[in-house]
């Protein structure tokens, strides 16, 4: 675009690596936050900065990606952090610049890493620096938005998880969990064979894709089979469970009772195989979980799906907010949208 101008982003930034003598090792309980190369992971006992910037990896997985570092914060071995020094630079709308990691040129193959040279010398398209203040506020709000929804999703969560733990302090019985529920085995969906739809496909991990059709209508509960065994899943809407999970199914109580019980029995621990590791179906439903009387269990049940059903609600916005921000990133810094017209869809959205 004509009023965009570009720079070496070592001529207008104060590029250089993070703190090369500190590692992980020396991070604190509490304290000043602390960037590594996998993003901002824990803390240090000082603050090396105090102005905004951003923060590098470095090295592996996640080299390339980029973090907005507020407040007070401090970076370590393998990153790289960016402090702003020109007025052309507006660093928050360099955050956003930078979503993108194909701008960094990397080098290595096993291991990719960027260079504090290389980063020195990647060119930067820069539009006037209001425009830049204006693109980086419009993208913030709807971040501050998510960020403000995760927060809020995961109090519900936590209050739910507390009236759980509420009604199984009036429990007068432990009984086996077999006596609650059955553990299914999912079915096999190989990556090949799943046509794009709506449907969470989930393995042991987690969410690992999507189909068009689900095996099981939700709310429900996956646990990992295979893998990452004995780990634990909520799912709200119809969903897909492959062959190295379990879904729950005849299910005697409430579905969240049956989500927090499962947690809580720690089924991680109960690795049955060595080499693979495997959660074995019998050894779980042998496990004692207590059981509230059914008058308490209504009264959970009724309290902790309100507070799901908000933690759900708030999550599916924030995944609409993700995908419009996702959206709305590219147009605005290359000037295909204005930031008028992008200020319009993010009040409809907020």
């Amino acid at each position: 675009m004509s009023d965009r101008q570009t720079f070496r982003l070592g001529a207008i930034a104060d590029v250089r690596w993070g703190n090369t003598n500190t590692t992980k090792a020396s991070y604190v309980p509490r304290g000043y936050r602390a960037y590594s190369a996998t993003g901002p992971d824990g803390y240090l006992a000082h603050a090396d900065y105090s102005e905004t910037g951003v923060v590098v990896s470095a090295i592996g997985a996640q080299c390339g990606r980029s973090w907005l570092a507020r407040g007070q914060w401090s970076c370590i071995k393998n990153t790289i952090r960016i402090l702003s020094r020109s007025e052309d630079l507006d660093i928050e709308y360099l955050y956003w610049l930078l979503q993108s990691e194909d701008i960094w040129p990397k080098r290595g193959s096993a291991q990719p890493f960027i260079s504090q040279t290389d980063a020195r010398e990647v060119s930067v398209a820069l539009p006037p620096p209001a425009q830049q203040h204006a693109i980086a506020e419009v993208l913030g709000a709807l971040d501050d938005k998510i960020e403000a929804n995760r927060r809020i999703e995961s109090l519900c969560w936590s209050l739910a998880r507390a009236q759980f733990e509420a009604a199984i302090a009036t429990a007068d019985e432990l009984v086996p969990l077999s006596s609650l529920l059955k553990l299914e085995y999912g079915k096999a969906l190989p990556a090949g064979v799943r046509r794009l739809g709506p449907t969470p496909v989930y393995g042991s991990g987690g969410i690992v894709g999507r189909h068009d059709k689900p095996l099981v209508t939700g709310p429900g509960v996956i646990v990992g089979r295979k893998g990452t065994a004995g780990s634990v899943h909520w799912s709200q809407r119809a969903f897909f469970p492959i062959d190295t999970t379990f879904y729950v199914t005849n299910v005697s109580v409430p579905m969240v009772f049956a989500y927090f019980a499962l947690r809580c029995l720690r089924l991680d621990s109960m690795n049955s195989d060595s080499a693979v590791p495997g959660l074995n179906r019998n050894t779980a439903m042998c496990q004692m979980v207590p059981l509230p009387g059914k008058e308490d269990l209504a009264t959970f049940g009724g309290r902790a799906e309100v507070l799901v059903d908000a933690a759900e609600a708030t999550a599916s916005e924030s995944c609409a907010l993700e995908t419009l921000r996702d959206t709305l990133l590219p147009e605005l810094v290359t000037g295909e949208l204005r930031v008028r017209d992008a200020e319009a869809l993010v009040e409809e959205a907020v």
